[in-house]
């Protein structure tokens, strides 16, 4: 009997299912075991996903590669908008050049060595919002926090 008929389809999405829902990221390739019974079955990785309702429609290599930088960069926009406000609503916190709430590169370091790295890298930001300008990705923060009136 072939191996990649041990598993149901329901089984098998349900293991994409459990990975997203343990880690809050969609499953890569890498990440699961039953990786050829899935792709198989569901003739690619963005069938499968979609078939698990972890995508909105079925993607290509390249689309689904866009979704996830996408999803990372949201996740990290909601990291940083946090880490704005801690800053900005600490009273011993001066700022970056009087701008309260922004950190320059080497403040996000040390403050991402403070966290014991449950933040992004720096690098990593770099690449999701596609600057090596800090300050410009801290523009990108403060707009979305003006649209959510946190300004106001």
């Amino acid at each position: 009997m072939n191996r990649d008929y041990c598993y149901s389809d329901d089984d098998l999405l349900n293991i994409l299912v459990e990975f997203y829902e343990k880690t809050g990221k969609l499953p890569a390739k890498r990440d699961i075991p039953q990786f050829t019974p899935i792709y198989r079955r569901f003739g690619s990785w963005g069938n499968a996903l979609f078939e698990a309702g972890l995508i909105p429609y079925p993607m290509d290599r390249n689309e689904l590669v866009d979704y996830r930088r996408e999803l990372r960069r949201r996740e990290y926009l909601e990291i940083l908008k946090g880490i704005y406000k801690e800053h900005r609503e600490n009273p011993d916190w001066k700022g970056v050049a009087g701008q309260k709430g922004r950190l320059s590169q080497k403040e996000y370091m040390e403050y991402y060595k403070k966290t014991n790295k449950n933040i992004p890298h720096v690098s990593n930001l770099y690449k999701a919002f596609k600057t090596y300008v800090i300050d410009d990705i801290w523009e990108i923060v403060e707009k979305e926090l003006l649209k959510e009136g946190y300004f106001g």
